[in-house]
């Protein structure tokens, strides 16, 4: 065979030289792509190394690292055809290879994201291999949904009638859905608490009338172990739509200190008082337990005291930290006050009775007249 009768060669009514031309098309795409993921996958893999606080960067990271050569070759079978013309008919066919390896393309950047979420809530839960089970089985199930989604896709493009696998598969959807919306919902419930972390296991938190300590956190209930020793379980769902105070997270305590002082200080004697509380508390503060003191005032005229007010803050979130320093305070405020001779007072009441009618002396003579008389 000559040149010419190679370069006149017919494959499906176009000849070796446009075939070439496509052909070339192809490589030099899947080069120039496969250069530019290199490239980008650098550059995130260098953002995520410096911003590691930014999740999404890792997502986008794990899913651009991801495309499969198929993909590439299907970007320049688009461009060869598009750049060298062939007939309908075969147009039509290598566009629906293409939307096909594209659509397999999207499944792979969905699993590996799911790979990545669910790889972040292994590490939260490192030292559970109970949870780390579970978790696996639901990466799986995702897993499944997913690529079902895939199948269908692809054969729906592959020219296949899915409409009563679709409708079969809807009604099957529903039911289980329908059967399952409690534990759905507290297993998305219990995604929300990994990722946005209201709260960590070992925090002390008050939810409605219950005090307790995180003790664990289930795919499907979080229990608390409470003040009084019991364990209490709310579900995920039920726990986040309740109002969460969350102590291990405080960053000072604000502490409000009220007593009594007798009506009968002098007025010398109580203009120092501010003052003194001030010392006491500056003195309590240190690197260990340190103390911000705020003020001290006369605030209000009491029933049987002039009433007194301190506001300090005490820059731990420690509880016991916050007693120890609370009784110091009580107890340098009530020995500085005896000591100046300041009476702290305590509920007393004084009652004055006014308009009594005096004794008449002549009423008195009157019954002395009465009583010789009868006698």
């Amino acid at each position: 065979m000559t040149v010419q009768d190679f370069v006149d060669f017919q494959l499906f009514g176009f000849s070796v030289v446009r075939w070439a031309s496509i052909l070339l098309v192809v490589l030099l795409t899947v080069a120039v792509l496969s250069a530019i993921k290199r490239f980008v996958l650098c550059r995130l893999k260098a953002l995520a190394e410096e911003h590691e606080d930014v999740q999404w960067l890792g997502y986008i990271e794990a899913m651009f690292g991801r495309p499969k050569l198929f993909l590439y070759l299907a970007m320049g079978l688009f461009a060869g055809i598009t750049a060298f013309p062939v007939s309908p008919e075969l147009a039509d066919k290598a566009m629906a290879l293409v939307q096909v390896f594209i659509i397999i393309q999207m499944g792979v950047w969905i699993s590996a994201a799911d790979s990545v979420l669910m790889g972040r809530f292994r590490t939260a839960l490192e030292d559970d291999p109970g949870q780390m089970t579970a978790l696996s089985a639901v990466n799986f199930v995702v897993d499944v949904v997913i690529w079902s989604v895939v199948a269908l896709l692809v054969l729906a493009n592959l020219g296949f009638d899915i409409t009563a696998l679709v409708a079969s598969m809807g009604i099957g959807g529903v039911a289980i859905a329908l059967a399952s919306q409690a534990i759905l919902g507290d297993l998305l419930a219990f995604f929300s608490i990994i990722v946005d972390k209201p709260f960590l296991k070992s925090d002390f938190v008050v939810v409605g009338n219950i005090s307790g300590t995180i003790e664990h956190i289930g795919i499907k209930t979080t229990r608390v172990r409470s003040l009084h020793g019991e364990q209490v379980i709310f579900s995920n769902q039920d726990l986040l739509q309740s109002r969460i105070r969350n102590f291990k997270r405080m960053q000072n305590r604000r502490v409000v200190v009220e007593f009594g002082i007798a009506y009968g200080t002098p007025l010398d004697k109580l203009e120092e008082i501010p003052k003194i509380i001030g010392e006491i508390i500056e003195a309590i503060s240190n690197e260990e337990t340190p103390v911000d003191f705020d003020r001290a005032h006369l605030s209000d005229f009491g029933e049987s005291s002039l009433q007194f007010e301190v506001v300090y803050a005490v820059l731990s979130p420690n509880f016991a930290v916050h007693m120890d320093i609370r009784q110091a305070v009580l107890l340098g405020i009530l020995g500085e006050l005896r000591s100046r001779g300041i009476e702290i007072a305590f509920p007393t009441r004084t009652v004055h009775i006014t308009g009594q009618k005096q004794p008449d002396p002549s009423d008195h003579m009157s019954d002395k007249r009465r009583a010789a008389t009868a006698a």
